[in-house]
């Protein structure tokens, strides 16, 4: 990994070295020193006794660990399960806050340690300039390995904006509405600018490259801040990207079970509807009367009340007229009663056949809901429930 420090706090002056001191505190005024080669090395030693991999974890995870405590504590001290725009600027000054605090834990040691070889140094008027720092800095790091930083700042850039469209729901104007939608496009614009600064740098030295010195020394180690910046940076966007796919067909499988219960609870009603059960009822009660009317008019046809025998009865020509009257009606009421039955069954038939679409569409919808639910336990959303036998 590229390590900047000696670069950064030590200038090659004609009678030595021009030395920064660190500051304990990270900010205030400089103090420069000259030193020999022996003091040089000794101080180096002293500075660069944590590895600059090591304060690079350590700045992550500190600040990691700091932030997610402070940002837990202001939820649980405000109760908010969405941010509000006042949580957002808490979070924003703590992020600040946390930052600094983790550069203390990285610099402060080593700049403690220093202190005491301070005072057998001699100071100068010499100063280590900011351009001093920019062209150290070029001299460090690769030009490849600028771009990649370049690279992955655009990359958590993208990766926060792509958190905005997902927690605003695609409209731009609700990014006020919403706290965590608000913070992560400040989050996304600081990236953005730091990975605007860093281009610009890239390409500047890209186009003095000429100027450089052409036997500079291009080892793994340099590539290793920037190789790690960007595996980190891309890994991120792609667990954002997926869990937003997640997010998406969690949302998608809720909107389809609230779809389906809704087409239950309907489809329930119906079949609950007292109209419903008053016509099957009916349906079932006319039927029954139906049939029994039709047993007894066959049976009055079977079983005539005018029987006309010739030996016992005078006027067998006027029992006979009454006997065909009797079967006339009878036959009458027969057909009129069937024509009733025929009525009926068609009835019957229509509210089986809504039976059936019911059943039907119970069959279909316990088919989604199932289908869906399979769905969710595949997607993590719901887990296995296990049967109490």
């Amino acid at each position: 990994m590229t390590d900047t420090r000696e670069a950064i706090l030590f200038k090659k002056v004609s009678d030595g070295y021009v030395f920064r001191a660190p500051n304990p505190w990270l900010f205030g005024r400089g103090r420069f020193f000259l030193v020999n080669e022996a003091q040089k090395a000794q101080l180096l030693a002293i500075i660069t006794a944590r590895s600059p991999f090591a304060n690079v974890m350590i700045l992550i995870t500190g600040f990691v660990v700091m932030y997610s405590a402070s940002v837990a504590a202001i939820a649980f001290m405000t109760g908010h399960g969405e941010p509000s725009v006042g949580d957002t600027a808490m979070m924003a000054a703590l992020a600040l806050v946390c930052m600094y605090a983790a550069l203390l834990i990285c610099v402060r040691p080593a700049a403690r340690r220093v202190q005491p070889l301070l005072a057998g140094l001699a100071p100068t008027d010499q100063r280590i300039t900011a351009a001093d720092c920019r062209l150290a800095a070029w001299k460090t790091t690769p030009l490849s390995g600028q771009f990649m930083l370049a690279a992955s700042q655009v990359i958590l850039s993208a990766m926060f904006f792509i958190q905005v469209m997902q927690k605003a729901g695609g409209n731009l104007a609700a990014v006020f509405d919403s706290g965590s939608a608000f913070s992560s496009a400040f989050a996304g614009s600081c990236f953005a600018f730091s990975s605007t600064c860093l281009l610009v740098t890239a390409l500047k030295r890209f186009a003095r490259r000429q100027q450089e010195t052409a036997g500079a020394d291009i080892s793994f180690r340099k590539f290793l801040l920037p190789g790690f910046s960007l595996a980190i940076s891309i890994m991120a966007l792609g667990i954002v990207l997926y869990t937003g796919h997640v997010s998406k067909l969690a949302a998608a499988h809720r909107a389809k079970s609230f779809e389906i219960s809704k087409r239950l609870g309907v489809l329930t009603q119906r079949i609950q509807d007292p109209s419903y059960s008053k016509r099957r009822v009916s349906i079932e009660t006319r039927l029954a009367a139906n049939t029994a009317r039709m047993n007894a008019l066959i049976g009055k046809l079977n079983h005539p009340t005018v029987r006309c025998d010739a030996a016992a009865i005078d006027d067998l020509a006027a029992c006979t007229e009454r006997a065909r009257q009797e079967k006339q009606a009878v036959e009458a009421q027969i057909a009129t009663t069937t024509k009733e039955a025929a009525a009926l069954a068609k009835e019957d038939e229509a509210i089986q056949k809504e039976v059936a679409a019911f059943k039907a569409e119970l069959t279909q919808i316990r088919a989604e809901m199932e289908a869906n639910r399979a769905d969710m336990m595949a997607n993590g959303e719901l887990r296995p429930t296990r049967s109490l036998n």
